[in-house]
């Protein structure tokens, strides 16, 4: 079975360093793709909205012989959710999909500036955190400056392993953040 190390996340909190990504896997197979990667030690599961498998990403979750404590789901909010009442919609499906307590992160898939909306899907995701249906928020392909979050640091800022992403691009916008 893998032993995967875990990083601090700044609200303090831990996340497997690796995860298991999901995407582009097709709904019906994620619960028995998803369970045999749990059973290989897998414990950090990676999925979104966009990606499509979030119930059967779910169903993998709520069918492991792990306890749910022990398992870290990270699911994103896509593009076209941004804004307060729309952000806090998108949750809500998302949960519902997944069929779980909570989430253990909750990432702005892309902070979509040209929109400038992503201050107010941050304080939602506040309150989400809050509310405690959320442990960690986050910002994920934050290629744009953060300053809207400074009163509140995104507690994981992913970086990509894919070579096509601009990880120059990323290092410049996670300085000073406190992200990973």
């Amino acid at each position: 079975m893998l032993h995967i190390p875990e990083l601090d996340l700044n609200d303090g909190r831990r996340i497997p360093q690796l995860g298991f990504g999901v995407w582009q896997l097709p709904e019906d197979r994620a619960p028995e793709i998803v369970g045999h990667a749990l059973r290989s030690g897998y414990r950090h599961i990676d999925t979104a909205h966009a990606y499509g498998n979030e119930a059967g990403i779910g169903r993998a979750v709520r069918e492991a012989d792990i306890p749910r404590e022990d398992i870290f789901v990270t699911t994103k909010l896509w593009n076209m959710f941004h804004g307060r009442d729309a952000t806090l919609e998108a949750f809500d499906g998302s949960m519902e999909r997944l069929g779980l307590d909570y989430v253990d992160l909750y990432l702005i898939h892309w902070p979509v500036p040209m929109e400038d909306k992503y201050v107010d899907t941050w304080r939602a995701m506040i309150e989400l955190r809050d509310a405690g249906r959320i442990r960690s928020i986050g910002v994920s392909n934050a290629y744009v400056s953060l300053q809207g979050f400074r009163d509140h640091r995104p507690h994981a800022l992913p970086r990509s392993l894919r070579s096509l992403r601009p990880q120059r691009l990323a290092g410049r916008a996670l300085r000073g953040t406190g992200g990973f």
